[in-house]
């Protein structure tokens, strides 16, 4: 009778565990690049072992420790969401496509950094930052939802700081220069799927029961 019980509850666990996200994919090489502002429009491409797809990032938001006119001596991060995006193209599960739409939201997460504290006019600072990827990648074409999945990814940002002339009250600031550049690296392994969590779980389990019912048995 317990026994029942247990595969009934196990049986009904799994029913419910279909509802759950499946693994994220893994992007395994890509860029994506901000022109003239850290806060900008830029390409940007993501491959992985299921897709391999280049857009267009109208804008992107940036949390509240970002800056663009950069104080010395501040302390910053230059994480920030991409989520808006144009138009794209490329191969999905070994299908090529045309004219995607493309949603859903990208977050990089940069490790925060503090500014020299004296900033030389024309001096230029390069950065090289890691950073980690996540978030929902959706493509469209022609109102069919063609993939809706979760990525995750990591790999470094580059990235360069000037100094400028001194603003009217005499304090010298930061500018980006050129482009910022995320470019990625190697990959997190993606965590196991919940499904198959419940399963090795519910394998376990039974394998444990039967051995001690065998035990008493003896």
């Amino acid at each position: 009778m317990k026994t029942r019980i247990v595969g009934l509850a196990l049986l009904l666990l799994l029913g419910c565990s279909t509802a759950l996200h499946a693994d994220p994919i893994a992007i395994t090489s890509g860029q994506f690049s901000i022109t003239n502002s850290l806060t900008g429009a830029g390409p940007m491409m993501l491959s992985s072992d299921r897709f391999n797809i280049g857009m267009f990032v109208l804008s992107s938001a940036s949390p509240s420790g970002f800056c663009f006119t950069c104080i010395p001596g501040q302390n910053i991060d230059f994480s920030l969401r991409a989520g808006d995006f144009g138009g794209g193209a490329g191969a999905i599960d070994g299908v090529s496509y045309t004219g995607l739409e493309i949603g859903g939201h990208l977050d990089f997460q940069t490790t925060a950094i503090t500014l020299p504290s004296v900033i030389p006019v024309g001096t230029v600072f390069d950065y090289d930052l890691p950073f980690h990827l996540s978030g929902l990648f959706v493509a469209i074409r022609r109102d069919r939802e063609i993939m809706n999945v979760p990525v995750i990814g990591q790999g470094r940002l580059a990235l360069s700081l000037r100094g400028i002339i001194p603003d009217q009250n005499g304090m010298s600031t930061f500018v980006a220069r050129d482009r910022s550049v995320f470019t990625f690296g190697s990959t997190p392994t993606p965590t196991p799927e919940p499904t198959t969590l419940l399963m090795m779980t519910a394998g376990v389990a039974l394998t444990a029961r039967r051995f001690r019912t065998r035990e008493r048995d003896l």
